[in-house]
């Protein structure tokens, strides 16, 4: 174990100067110091796997025994059946949004528009992504449901 005693002996064996000690001392306890605290934290961390691991029957019996998927309710059924129509108008307002960006002549034409074209795809862009995403959700809460 490197000890302040033993820094200060070697150093004055190897001959460096007086001076140096003050600092060396600084960088002893600094590296001391953290040393103990990640010893410290390492056995904390260490004792909390322990009892976690050993947690009294009667909390881990109280976990529900059977933790059945639950069905789509006839709102979210509905909504799943929609899901694809809604999302193919959306993006049909997005091809169709892009397909003005696209033309030559877009700036003669739309001129005035081109604040309103864009937040409009941003937002038709948004709103896509959130259907794909609860289309995802509600196909997986019925797929789960589906399994025996």
């Amino acid at each position: 174990m490197v000890t302040l005693e033993n820094v200060m002996s070697e150093m004055a064996i190897s001959g460096i100067p007086r001076m140096l000690p003050a600092f060396a001392q600084t960088v002893l306890v600094r590296f001391t110091t953290q040393r103990r605290n990640s010893e410290i934290a390492t056995a904390s961390r260490q004792s909390a796997a322990i009892m976690s691991t050993n947690q009294p029957a009667a909390r881990v019996a109280a976990a529900p025994k059977s933790a059945k998927p639950r069905k789509l309710s006839v709102k979210e059924a509905r909504e799943l059946e929609g899901m694809e129509a809604q999302i193919q108008a959306i993006e049909a307002e997005v091809a169709r949004i892009e397909g003005l960006f696209i033309q030559p002549d877009f700036h003669r034409k739309h001129a005035t528009q081109v604040n309103r074209l864009t937040d409009e795809l941003e937002a038709a862009k948004e709103k896509v992504t959130k259907l794909y995403a609860r289309w995802e959700e509600l196909e997986a809460i019925k797929t789960a449901a589906e399994r025996p």
